[in-house]
Order: C-alpha cells, then sequence, then structure tokens
C-alpha cells in the first residue's frame, strides 16, 4: 500500500501559478514534504522549469498570462507524456474540463485550495506515475521477466479498473473494480465481446485503437460504457498490447480510471438531475433518422414572478419528471432539461408520424395536468416545436419552436414552417461581422448623457457599445443577440470594461456601463471587472446596469456580485425596470443605488394612463426605499417636464442627448 506521507519525500515538485503570494503558506508546508519544490510564474517559465528540473509532479493553475496552464500541460506532454499533472483552478467551465481530460491531466482540484484535497491529488498521481512507469516499459519487461509482470498487475489492481481481453476484444480476464464500475458478475462478462457489454461501443473504436497503437504504442482517451442497470459511466481509458513472442498483438490490458463524477457535471442539469443541452449534442452526433421535440412552458417568467423562485424551481422539476414519465413506453427516448424553461426529447428508433403523435398527446396530458406546490396550484400551457433529425438538428428544434410561438401555435414541424434561410443567412453574416470587429478593434463605446432633474445638468453618462464599420456606426439591436448566442459577448463585454474604463479614469463625471446576468455567472469577467476597477481607479464613479430578469436562479451570487461592486466605492443599477412583470423583491433584496424605468413605459406616458400609474407606482415605491430613479426614452419637452413633475431623479433620452463618442 502507498503511504503518502513516506511517498512525498521520494519525489520533486513544481508548482505554476502566477500569484504565488496567494499560495505562499501551501508552497512552505509543501516545501518540507517533498524531496525539492520549484516555482514559476506562468506556463512559458513552467516550461522552461520543467526542462531543466524535471520534476516529477506538476501542479498548475489555468488562467494566468503568457502562457495559460492547459498550454503548459499540452507541451509538456509531447516532451513527457507520462508526467502527473494537477490542475487546481478556480473555473468550473467544462470547456476547460474537456480539454484537461483530452490532454491527460492526472487530477483537477477545485480553489479554494485544501491540504486534504491536495494529498489526495498527490496520492493518485504517485500512483499514476507508478503505473505509468510501468506501462511504459510492459514488453520489454513481459520479455525478460514474468515476475515483473506479476508485480505490475498487482501494482495496477489495487488502484484501477482494469480488463484484459485476446486480440478480438473477447473478455479474459476483469478485476473486482470493474466488476463493481459496471454492475456485473465475473460469469456474466467472462467471454463476452466489449460489444455486448457496450464497453466504449463507438463503432470504430477498434480501428481507432489499433491506429494509436501502431502510432504511439499505446491508446489513451475517454471512454463512455453502460452499465448493467443501464446506466452510463464514464472513465480515462489505457489501453496497451500485450505481445506474443513473435512480436505479434495477443491481448489487449485496459486500465480505466472512473471520471463519472466529473463528466456528470458537464452533462446534467443540476437543478432537476436530467441530462443537458451538451448531452443532447453528443447524442444527436451519434445517430440519424431521430425526431426531436423542444417543449418550452408558455409564460413561464410571470409564473416565476408571481409565485417566486422557489415555486418555479419546483415547476421545472415537475414537468421534466412529468415528461419522462409521459415517453416511457419507447424504452430508446430521451428526455433532456435545456435553458431556461425549455425540454427536449429525443425519440430513438422511433418513426417520425409515431413520434409527433406522442410530441402532441403529451403535449394534452401535460396541460390537463395540476401542479401543486404548497398552497399554489397551476396548470400550464405548453408549446412544442420539432424537427427530424438531419443537419443542425437542434438549430432547426428551436426555429421550429420560435416559430409556434410568436404565431400564437401550439405546435410547429420544421419543414412546415416558413424558409427561414435569410433569417439563418443574417445570422451568420453578424457573426462574421461582430467576430471581424473583436478581432480588429471595431466595437467602441458612445456616451449618452444622464441629466440631473434638480440641478438641470449632465451628471453621468451610460456607455453604449457600437460597432464602427468604416462610415458607418452600427447599433448593438443588429448583433447583440448574435454575440450571446455565439458566446463572443465575453468579448464584447471585457471590451466596453477596459474601453470605457480607460475614458472615464481621469473624468468628472459618474458612468455606467451593462450587464446581463449571465455575464455574473462566468467568473473571469468578474475578476477581469474587479481588477479593472483597481487598476483604472474608477470604483466610485462606476455604476453596474444589470438588466431585470427572471433567469435570477443563483440568487447568493448575485448578491455577492452587489457586495463586491460596493466595497469598491460603486453603485448598483436595476435597468428595464417595469418590462414584464417585474418582481419588486429583487430590488428589496439586492439594495440597489437606482432603478431605470423602461423606456418602453416611459415614452408612453403622455398617451397612455396605464403608462403613467406605472411610472408613478415605481417612482413611488423607489422613494420610499431611499432609491434614486432614472427614466429613460425621454424624447420630448412634454414627456421631460411630465416624469420631472412625477419626482423622477435623472432623465435620459434624445431631449437631453444622443449617445456620442465624445463627452
Amino acid at each position: 500500500m502507498f503511504d503518502i506521507k513516506k511517498d512525498l519525500q521520494n519525489y520533486t515538485l513544481m508548482i505554476v501559478d502566477d500569484e504565488m503570494e496567494n499560495i505562499k503558506p501551501l508552497a512552505k508546508i509543501l516545501d518540507t514534504k517533498f524531496k525539492e519544490v520549484y516555482t514559476a510564474k506562468d506556463g512559458q517559465e513552467g516550461i522552461f522549469v520543467f526542462k531543466e528540473k524535471n520534476p516529477d509532479i506538476i501542479m498548475t493553475d489555468i488562467r494566468m498570462p503568457v502562457m495559460d496552464g492547459l498550454d503548459m500541460a499540452e507541451e509538456i506532454k509531447e516532451i513527457n507524456p507520462n508526467v502527473p499533472i494537477i490542475v487546481a483552478s478556480a473555473f468550473s467551465d467544462t470547456n476547460f474540463l474537456l480539454r484537461a481530460i483530452e490532454i491527460g491531466i492526472c487530477q483537477y482540484v477545485v480553489k479554494p485550495l485544501e491540504l486534504k484535497k491536495i494529498y489526495n491529488a498527490f496520492e493518485h498521481c504517485i500512483k499514476h506515475k507508478f503505473l505509468e512507469d510501468r506501462l511504459e516499459l510492459r514488453n520489454l519487461e513481459l520479455q525478460r521477466n514474468n515476475k515483473k509482470l506479476t508485480e505490475y498487475i498487482q501494482a495496477v489492481e489495487l488502484s484501477s479498473i482494469v480488463c484484459r481481453t485476446d486480440k478480438y476484444r473477447n473478455i479474459k480476464y476483469v478485476n473486482q473494480e470493474f466488476l463493481d464500475y459496471l454492475g456485473y458478475t465475473q460469469e456474466e462478462l467472462q467471454g463476452k465481446h466489449c460489444k455486448d457489454i457496450k464497453l466504449n461501443e463507438e463503432d470504430n473504436f477498434h480501428q481507432k485503437l489499433l491506429g494509436k497503437i501502431e502510432e504511439q504504442g499505446f491508446f489513451k482517451g475517454l471512454s463512455e460504457d453502460v452499465r448493467k442497470d443501464g446506466e452510463l459511466v464514464y472513465s480515462n481509458v489505457t489501453v496497451v498490447p500485450l505481445l506474443d513472442d513473435s512480436g505479434q498483438i495477443e491481448e489487449f490490458l485496459g486500465i480505466r480510471h472512473d471520471i463519472t463524477e466529473i463528466i456528470n457535471k458537464i452533462y446534467y442539469d443540476p437543478l432537476t438531475g436530467y441530462l443537458n443541452r451538451v448531452a443532447l449534442a453528443r447524442d444527436l452526433a451519434r445517430g440519424k433518422d431521430r425526431v426531436l421535440v423542444f417543449f418550452n412552458i408558455d409564460d413561464f417568467k410571470e409564473i416565476n414572478d408571481l409565485y417566486g423562485n422557489d415555486f418555479g424551481d419546483y415547476i421545472l422539476r415537475a414537468v421534466v419528471s412529468a415528461l419522462d414519465k409521459e415517453v416511457e413506453k419507447f424504452n430508446t427516448a430521451k428526455v433532456y432539461k435545456l435553458s431556461g424553461d425549455e425540454f427536449g426529447v429525443l425519440y430513438d428508433g422511433v418513426d417520425e408520424k409515431t413520434a409527433l403523435e406522442n410530441a402532441k398527446e403529451v403535449q394534452k396530458n401535460l396541460e390537463k395536468k395540476t401542479f401543486s406546490y404548497n398552497d399554489y396550484h397551476i396548470e400550464l400551457s405548453l408549446t412544442i416545436g420539432a424537427t427530424v433529425q438531419e443537419e443542425e438538428t437542434m438549430i432547426k428544434a428551436d426555429m421550429a419552436l420560435k416559430h409556434a410561438k410568436s404565431n400564437k401555435k401550439s405546435f410547429a414541424l420544421y419543414r412546415e414552417i416558413p424558409d427561414d434561410r435569410e433569417k439563418f443567412e443574417e445570422n451568420i453574416f453578424w457573426t462574421k461581422k461582430l467576430k471581424d470587429a473583436i478581432e480588429n478593434d471595431k466595437l467602441v463605446p458612445f456616451f449618452q448623457p444622464i441629466e440631473n432633474t434638480s440641478k438641470n445638468c449632465t451628471e453621468k453618462y451610460e456607455c453604449l457599445v457600437r460597432l464602427v464599420d468604416g462610415e458607418e456606426i452600427i447599433s448593438p439591436y443588429k448583433f447583440l443577440d448574435i454575440a450571446y448566442k455565439t458566446k463572443m459577448s465575453k468579448d464584447l463585454t471585457k471590451i466596453m470594461i477596459e474601453k470605457s474604463f480607460k475614458h472615464f479614469q481621469d473624468k468628472e463625471y459618474e458612468f455606467s456601463i451593462n450587464l446581463a446576468f449571465s455575464d455574473l455567472l462566468e467568473d473571469d469577467i468578474v475578476e477581469f471587472l474587479s481588477s479593472k476597477i483597481d487598476e483604472y481607479g474608477v470604483g466610485e464613479k462606476l455604476i453596474i446596469e444589470l438588466l431585470e430578469t427572471e433567469e435570477i436562479d443563483f440568487y447568493e451570487k448575485l448578491e455577492g456580485f452587489v457586495k463586491l461592486i460596493k466595497s469598491k466605492g460603486g453603485k448598483v443599477a436595476i435597468d428595464d425596470f417595469g418590462s414584464g412583470y417585474s418582481n419588486f423583491m429583487h430590488v428589496i433584496n439586492l439594495d440597489v443605488d437606482l432603478l431605470k424605468i423602461d423606456g418602453s413605459i416611459v415614452k408612453e406616458i403622455i398617451n397612455d394612463e396605464d403608462s403613467y400609474k406605472i411610472v408613478k407606482t415605481i417612482i413611488n415605491f423607489a422613494k420610499d426605499l431611499g432609491i434614486r430613479v432614472v427614466a429613460e426614452y425621454v424624447f420630448s419637452k412634454e414627456v421631460y417636464d411630465k416624469v420631472k413633475d412625477l419626482g423622477v431623479d435623472f432623465v435620459q433620452g434624445y431631449h437631453i442627448g444622443e449617445p456620442n463618442p465624445k463627452i
């Protein structure tokens, strides 16, 4: 057995982190445990130290200047594929996890770092290194010494899931860990082909296996396997050939490490426990001639606002569970919890007519059902969009669903809706244009003045993004939706932060920038924002405008963000307040400084009595809480006088001034 405290003394360690000051206490402890500890401040220096010192184990952060941890790990793995690397990071982005798995990272430790987590990672790495060293020498040891082979197998058995097959992949031996992993008995597996038990059932796996072994002497990759009870499990698998005396492949030895828990975080929705959109994309890539149906809860925002987030979460869990029961008669149908209030059902091996008839029947059954939670009882209305699998299946199911909703239909099939190719091509056009704008510095902030009604002077500015293409100034309504759909919004947000902060660092005015709630879920955006506030010293001038939304699912994170901004001297505003069914509790709980009344209400205040009453109610509500109010879309003196009489503190709109590149 391994003794972690004793074994560390035999190994050298390299720590790569650009914030060594933050982990000095940890480094000091580890320095007494390892034979030698080396440090590097970024990936590039890490490669230099690795080449010079050849450490046994590497622990690295991901996000670093010059070269990040994963790029460094990839380059080091090219030099020595067997060196164990631990990634220690606060980032939970699925792209980082998937790439780390592809590179062959030994362990992934989530910050904040704790000694227990780190010691567990080191113990795994020592075992990993121990096994990899022996794998590297496998053929030589097999020929020289059968005793060595026995020792090797015993060592592997201590910590790995082991399977041995003949050259045709018929099972000859599995250890107890393998039986626990897949839920079979020895008798059930003996002589079975790997495909019979769905052990990495990828169609061309055998060809890929042989190709990699011929190229590099072994195969290493991600394996998706199926337990006896039907549950999907995942492992990092290394397959090595065992050769006969003539050098021909006689057997395959597969060594697995279970990473199901990590993969499940990527493929499963945390609220409901059902497969998510990432899993749906994976499953769609594996087959053909299947029917995909998207279900959407009508007016879910109003339900969430009226009854609260707990009730909304209950509805999402109840609907996906009800969907699952409704389609369970089709053994191959899968249910997915997609983003927001959307769900998907993938009918596999079901003909189109049967699948669509079932989807409509499910829709009717769910609409007849009463959903009860505490003292609340409601019935739901659902809209569905469907497509038969072809290229861009999810996009086409989305388009069918949107067509049904916009035309107030309960159901739409993609091939029966009007040709939306023109809109699709327009999206592609703006995707390319936005990418070019990001790469070639064509995104700039324009500044719209905000007037203090009691002082009759400009006191603040709102920073609004514009795309400058030659002589053309393009407003964000042309490209903002595309930015979020294509995940380029992160780049756009960082550009606006950098340029707006730089512009106002030596100005006396307060200024505001807009953030969507989705931005606050991105740790790197929040960290970037925080660092730029400190770099430019604009904390006391800054106002963060948050778009009012029903998507506040991570309330504690939002509260933490508001506290962060206020700790740096900044203010927080709720933008577009009054659109839809406003949740006044958000305002109270979040301790905001300003409310910006939605322009669609303000512009109707002269002609519409309801708009007038809404504006008046919002102003009185804000005044009672000591919150200042901004009226947007003030386009005329008549509107200006009306909102001023109602008591707004600030006004913004074309009557005050248009957005301009200069102030």
